[in-house]
């Protein structure tokens, strides 16, 4: 049997996704003010840092220092995706912490404490600040410095490396651009495309770029197709790598195959270590 939705509905459905294009926040953007746990309740040590971007909007972060000395040479700039906020990342902050390494948690703008309204301006301006107090204020040397980019995460990451020197580039789940995200989850809905001005676009940026990246995704993944990964990897200019979590969805990655990808992560740096 066949359904036939009423004009009237098909209109209704149009009218809300038509506004929440014209209203980004809504459509691309979930943050959320509140923290759902610490990184006490993760047995991390965590300072809190507030920073001011350049157009003087106020960001917050966690600074946690390396337990070990493995990787204490090297500084992670964790940049996450577009829900949630830094204190949904804690269980992957405990595990690259527990390896050695020293790490940055950022919360763009309108995410956890920071001021402001999510953008993809925002979100560049945000994250050069965080990578100013690291450099300028923890005395991070740039080539100690890797990104790690989460989902939406990964544009800003690679916006970063664009402009700034840095060590390596991590990407979690990265997608090719929002124009391409709205095509796949709304095919029959082509204004929607024309009316959101965020645009993430990142394949002529990594057509640019030289610094040695790992790219991880899931197969399975629901909201970034698997396919986005592996062009964001075809098209990368420099030394790349791409490792694939065989089932894995969007959100479920380290909880299917965390050992397995920070085993990953840690030949990746040992394989660049060695080159350099």
């Amino acid at each position: 049997m066949r359904w036939i939705l009423p004009l009237s509905l098909v209109v209704l459905i149009v009218s809300i996704i038509l506004g929440r294009a014209m209203n980004e926040v809504g459509l691309i953007y979930f943050p959320d003010a509140n923290y759902a746990v610490t990184p006490a309740d993760f047995d991390l040590d965590a300072e809190n840092i507030q920073l001011k971007t350049d157009d003087g909007i106020q960001v917050s972060g966690w600074w946690l220092p390396a337990r070990e000395k493995l990787n204490s040479t090297y500084t992670i700039l964790h940049l996450h995706g577009n829900a949630g906020n830094i204190s949904h990342r804690l269980d992957i902050a405990q595990a690259l912490n527990r390896s050695g390494w020293n790490l940055f948690l950022l919360d763009y703008r309108g995410y956890g404490r920071s001021e402001g309204k999510p953008s993809e301006k925002g979100f560049y301006l945000d994250a050069q600040a965080a990578y100013d107090y690291l450099v300028q204020e923890k005395q991070v040397l740039p080539q100690q410095l890797v990104l790690f980019g989460e989902s939406i995460g990964c544009s800003v990451a690679i916006e970063l490396a664009c402009h700034h020197t840095a060590w390596a580039m991590i990407l979690q789940t990265p997608m090719t651009s929002i124009t391409d995200m709205a095509r796949h989850h709304y095919p029959w809905l082509l204004p929607l495309r024309a009316l959101i001005k965020s645009r993430f676009d990142v394949l002529p940026k990594v057509e640019q770029l030289k610094i040695p990246t790992l790219i991880i995704h899931g197969t399975e993944d629901e909201i970034v197709p698997f396919e986005h990964g592996k062009k964001v990897f075809e098209y990368y200019a420099g030394p790349k790598y791409f490792y694939e979590v065989p089932g894995a969805m969007h959100n479920d990655l380290f909880y299917r195959a965390g050992d397995k990808i920070m085993q990953r992560i840690q030949q990746f740096i040992d394989e660049i270590s060695n080159n350099t």
